[in-house]
């Protein structure tokens, strides 16, 4: 028990420092190659912090474990919205850009109605499912808006490209293997304590996966580069319903449970609350108040799933 809990703190150390060699890595390539940092949210740090998502999926789907597999990435999805963005918002505001927000929001609405609706069609999402949402997502890279519209800073020129690939190397491998020692010693601590699969899935697997997005969040808001936190965020939960559970279902079909369609409908509803606050507070911004709401929605998820 007390190894587990020392690789825990070992795997939270590999996180800080690999999230801060990410953003890093990803903010000075964005600037050198004149690049939007929301498009290098939505792809490089989104692909780099959803990989424990990827690694779990489809290891997941070959051992049979599906509940595990659709879980730890509907319940990473939720996290990422309330408990990255809510505690994101306590650093500093989230400012969002109009035109990608409402974009980049209208594919996430269609990956989650996706995989939705392909679940609940024979309770599996078979290859031929699975290939589609490869589609959608090559669609989706296919309609992002690459070129900066910001002005250039002066000193682009002495921006080094070779350290800053070498800085989101270590980064995405620093969030691999922390959130690999988080994961593995929290479920043999969780097994200790008789923890059923689909809780642990919905909590501990979906925590510790998205602890590279919470990790990245926090460090992108004490920066404050927003565009880089939304993109890694509604990046990420792209990358988690087209891309992995889309790879994984194209390699082998992936069951699917009755109890998910409530957890779908729960991941829209806080979906559609980065829409709402538009109408409750400051326009395309999530402030604190916004960021206290998202994490009263994660208690009442938490506590939700608990109960089942």
């Amino acid at each position: 028990m007390i190894i587990s809990i020392f690789f825990i703190v070992i795997g939270f150390v590999f996180l800080v420092k690999g999230a801060d060699f990410l953003v890093d890595g990803a903010s000075n390539i964005a600037k050198k190659f004149k690049i939007s940092e929301m498009v290098i949210g939505l792809t490089i740090v989104a692909i780099g912090t959803s990989l424990p998502e990827l690694v779990i999926t489809i290891k997941g789907t070959l051992d049979g474990y599906s509940d595990l597999s659709i879980g730890s990435n509907v319940g990473s999805c939720i996290l990422n919205l309330l408990v990255v963005l809510g505690v994101s918002s306590f650093i500093n505001p989230i400012k969002m850009n109009k035109k990608t927000k409402i974009s980049n929001l209208i594919f996430t609405f269609l990956s989650i109605i996706s995989v939705w609706v392909f679940g609940n069609i024979g309770l599996e999402i078979n290859r031929a499912e699975g290939i589609m949402l490869l589609l959608i997502f090559v669609v989706f890279l296919m309609n992002l808006d690459y070129k900066n519209n910001q002005e250039s800073e002066k000193n682009n020129d002495r921006i080094r490209v070779v350290p800053s690939i070498l800085l989101i190397i270590i980064g995405i491998i620093g969030l691999k293997y922390g959130g690999d020692f988080i994961i593995d010693n929290s479920i043999k601590l969780a097994n200790k304590f008789g923890v059923a699969e689909s809780v642990l899935g919905l909590t501990i697997m979906s925590i510790g996966s998205s602890l590279p997005e919470l990790i990245t969040g926090i460090v992108s808001a004490r920066r404050g580069e927003s565009d880089l936190l939304i993109g890694n965020i509604i990046g990420s939960n792209i990358f988690n319903l087209l891309l992995v559970i889309g790879l994984s279902a194209s390699i082998h079909p992936i069951a699917f449970s009755d109890i998910y369609n409530l957890y779908f409908l729960f991941l829209f509803i806080c979906t559609l609350s980065l829409v709402l606050f538009d109408f409750i507070g400051k326009k395309n911004e999530i402030t604190k108040r916004d960021g206290v709401i998202l994490l009263v929605l994660f208690l009442f998820y938490v506590g939700r799933v608990m109960y089942i």
